[in-house]
């Protein structure tokens, strides 16, 4: 590329001469001398071995080929400056990452971000959405909403809510199923169930042995590799799905899923929020983290 590039010093100048019609004042306007201009035109014209621009005693303006070189080399500066805009920091603004797993991204953050964001207008966000502790534990990442039991060696911790789960599924699921009684009883229905790397998160044949039942290996009809997934298809009358109760509160509240049985189980993990060690949180994160603090207050108190 650099071959078929003049000096970039050239096409600035042309561009200000080329948009006043005046080698002087694109000279004012660059902090340059009229002479300079002058002789960077010229050495682009020599480059380019094409006339820019037509030139008289007291007066320059742009040739044919000059008017149309000129279209494409403001284009080209315009993107370039407008790129350099957005790379560079804002000494006003700040940054805050955020990370959490899909589901909590999903169903918990997303309805509330406009509240987030409404913390402060000048702060930009950047949210980190991935399953893989690794990634939400960043050193780049400034708070992390994940699951596990909130002992991580590189990271402050504390617990935004137990995991409690049970099952759910559509009212028209319900009515098909019948009267549910017991935790055995939900083994006449189709299951749908997570698919996960993650060891700790529960699944169907957790949650029933916790209730002393077994899971036959052909009981489960659909599993899913993405828990929002997973609702979605309980949603839709596929099955019965496990609900974590913090994530599916707003469906519940609407009715559309219904717990066909009581029966529930709590386990020792829970929805941890994070913070690095290795550096004290920046005003935004504090702000950030006090938030998070609030939403889950107001929450449990509903």
């Amino acid at each position: 590329m650099q071959k078929d590039l003049p000096p970039l010093a050239t096409l600035v100048a042309f561009e200000a001469a080329g948009r006043l019609q005046s080698f002087t004042r694109a000279a004012a306007e660059l902090g340059l001398t009229q002479a300079a201009v002058s002789k960077q035109m010229r050495s682009l014209e020599a480059y380019l071995g094409v006339r820019l621009f037509d030139r008289s005693h007291r007066a320059v303006s742009l040739t044919a080929a000059g008017r149309a070189y000129l279209h494409t080399v403001v284009t080209a500066l315009t993107h370039v400056a407008h790129a350099t805009r957005e790379l560079k920091p804002v000494a006003t603004q700040q940054r805050l990452r955020i990370a959490a797993d899909h589901s909590v991204a999903h169903l918990w953050l997303m309805p509330r971000l406009t509240a987030l964001m409404d913390l402060d207008r000048t702060m930009t966000f950047h949210l980190v959405v991935s399953d893989a502790e690794a990634t939400l534990l960043s050193n780049e990442v400034d708070m992390a909403i994940l699951h596990g039991e909130g002992r991580w060696t590189t990271h402050e911790s504390e617990l935004l809510f137990p995991e409690i789960v049970f099952p759910v599924c559509s009212p028209t699921y319900q009515r098909a199923l019948g009267v549910i009684d017991t935790p055995a009883e939900l083994l006449r229905g189709r299951l749908i169930d997570l698919e996960d790397e993650n060891w700790t998160w529960i699944n169907w044949r957790i949650w029933l042995t916790h209730h002393g039942v077994g899971l036959p290996a052909s009981q489960r009809s659909l599993t899913i590799g993405n828990y929002p997934l997973v609702l979605e298809a309980a949603r839709r009358g596929h099955g019965v799905a496990l609900a974590w109760q913090t994530l599916i509160e707003s469906d519940l509240a609407s009715g559309t899923l219904v717990r066909p049985i009581d029966q529930l189980v709590e386990t020792r993990f829970g929805y941890y929020l994070a913070w690095p060690r290795s550096r004290p949180p920046s005003s935004a994160a504090a702000a950030c983290r006090d938030w998070l603090r609030g939403e889950i207050a107001a929450t449990a108190s509903e």
